[in-house]
């Protein structure tokens, strides 16, 4: 069963079927805008297998700018347009009649956060099981909870949604070329308060990609001396803060390997007033203490 009464809340089982719902969505707004399969996805709940969703297929469509041509092929697709849902950064389509809903077509631009989140977000769940059943959990819950009211269980699940796209967003990093601009070359100093932060290595960030501070995600570079402007390297670690709304990255030179204990020390001069545990390509978590990273 595909659809949903506009502002209920019900969850049903994972159905295969929802797969083949999405596909026929994908081929169908690519079609309409004569966009590449690769800018339309199959996104949300009813895209993670194993996951209980409400019956509605969520779609995320990659353009390069919002125009009016695209409500008018979206609308002759047979999507309706909802102008009151607009904001900076999406477009919102609806499959549907009256009060019934069956999709959701989220248009975004292409390579923004919102796109980035939308793949992010199911590429992880499926990928790490225990989160999807930790959703799943949350999300029957709140079903009890708000059955009739579907922007009160929206908003009870955003914290859990923030914090999974935070460690999504590094994660879809891991083992990644990336090119950085660099704000904090070799030698810099830093005054925070009565600390004075010298750093030892380069530290920039991704321009453009936001970490969970709301700041462009920061990035340790590894194998270079010389205080560098930017730089392209391959991400070798994951720096996860506990006690901190941000995590970052460990990137290094193509070829250039370093250990747990040794990215550890590399970076000790700043993860060490955080709760921080470095996670390697290996799935490896070692926690940063005086002992390691002396």
């Amino acid at each position: 069963m595909i659809g949903l009464e506009r502002g209920t809340v019900r969850l049903l089982p994972y159905d295969v079927q929802w797969q083949a719902h999405g596909r026929k969505h994908c081929q169908r707004i690519a079609s309409a805008l004569s966009l590449p399969a690769c800018r339309v996805m199959h996104v949300g709940s009813t895209s993670v297998p194993g996951l209980c969703a409400k019956p509605i297929i969520d779609i995320a469509v990659a353009v390069d700018d919002f125009d009016g041509q695209i409500t008018q092929a979206m609308e002759s697709a047979g999507y309706l347009y909802r102008p009151d849902a607009d904001t900076e950064w999406q477009r919102l389509f609806v499959e549907g009649n009256g009060n019934w809903r069956s999709a959701h077509i989220h248009v975004v631009r292409y390579k923004s956060m919102e796109w980035r989140n939308y793949h992010n977000f199911r590429e992880y769940l499926i990928a790490f099981p225990s989160v999807r059943d930790q959703y799943a959990a949350l999300k029957a819950e709140l079903a009890q909870k708000y059955p009739d009211d579907r922007q009160a269980y929206t908003e009870a699940k955003a914290e859990f949604i923030r914090y999974t796209l935070r460690k999504a967003m590094v994660w879809s990093y891991l083992g990644q070329q990336i090119d950085a601009l660099v704000d904090r070359p070799v030698g810099y100093v830093h005054v925070k308060g009565a600390k004075t932060l010298t750093y030892p290595i380069n530290y920039g960030y991704i321009p453009g990609v936001l970490g969970g501070d709301g700041e462009e995600l920061d990035v340790y570079y590894l194998g270079e001396q010389q205080p560098l402007q930017a730089f392209s390297g391959r991400v070798i670690a994951i720096v996860h803060r506990a006690d901190d709304v941000e995590d970052k990255l460990v990137a290094a030179p193509e070829g250039m390997a370093f250990t747990a204990s040794e990215i550890c020390r590399q970076i000790y001069f700043q993860e060490q007033y955080y709760n921080t545990t470095v996670q390697t390509e290996d799935g490896r978590m070692t926690h940063i203490k005086e002992g390691n990273g002396a």
